[in-house]
């Protein structure tokens, strides 16, 4: 003897676009902070110094090391430690 399934759960279907748009009470253009603008050019001018660091150690050591190398040993020598790749 099977028994029935009662259903009691109401199903909903959506029937509207895969990619509805954005509600306009959401979107802001707005100008970011001065702050967040100066991080990001000290920041860049740091990963520029360092990249510079690094083709000069390459350049002129007769056993070069790879960057991760690199930055392994700047971190030690700075007192940081190294942070994990992503």
């Amino acid at each position: 003897m099977k028994e029935q399934i009662i259903e009691d759960i109401p199903v909903q279907r959506y029937h509207g676009p895969k990619k509805p748009d954005m509600p306009s009470s959401e979107v802001k253009r707005a100008v970011l902070p001065l702050r967040v603008f100066a991080h990001q050019v000290v920041a860049l001018e740091k990963a520029h110094h360092l990249d510079f660091e690094f083709f000069k150690c390459v350049a002129t050591s007769t056993n070069p090391v790879e960057f991760g190398g690199f930055n392994t040993r700047l971190c030690s020598e700075q007192g940081q430690g190294v942070k994990q790749a992503t």
